[in-house]
């Protein structure tokens, strides 16, 4: 990797932006966008800033954790981000506030390997 994105603002905003686009219907065709655009956030700097940044706050978080429920539980993933994606639409997007309650996610592992979008849904999930 060759350098780093420091500015707080811009990496969150630039963030915000990937996964926004990746939640689209068209989401593909938003990535390959993202692929030639520097300020979408596809580029290799961007990648490994999220994944420094991420690293960091996983290493505070403690090896045993309270969930609070409602929580919604998800198996493997295995890189198949369009059935994410329907989890999503379907279940609410983390954060998002459907009715009472905050949706939340606990995902037991296997993101990634088999599926062909095994990055797409790292970023969403980290994002």
């Amino acid at each position: 990797m060759t350098g780093r994105v420091s500015d707080w603002e811009t990496f969150k905003r630039t963030l915000e932006t990937l996964v926004e686009g990746l939640k689209t219907d068209d989401w593909e065709r938003e990535l390959r966008a993202a692929e030639g655009d520097k300020d979408k956030g596809a580029s290799e700097d961007f990648l490994g800033e999220l994944c420094r940044r991420s690293r960091e706050m996983l290493m505070e978080e403690a090896a045993f954790l309270e969930i609070q429920p409602p929580v919604r539980i998800c198996g493997d993933v295995h890189g198949q981000f369009t059935d994410l994606c329907k989890i999503f639409r379907r279940n609410g997007w983390p954060g998002e506030e459907r009715g009472s309650e905050t949706v939340r996610y606990l995902f037991l592992g296997d993101y990634v390997d088999r599926g062909p979008n095994s990055l797409e849904v790292v970023v969403l999930l980290l994002g």
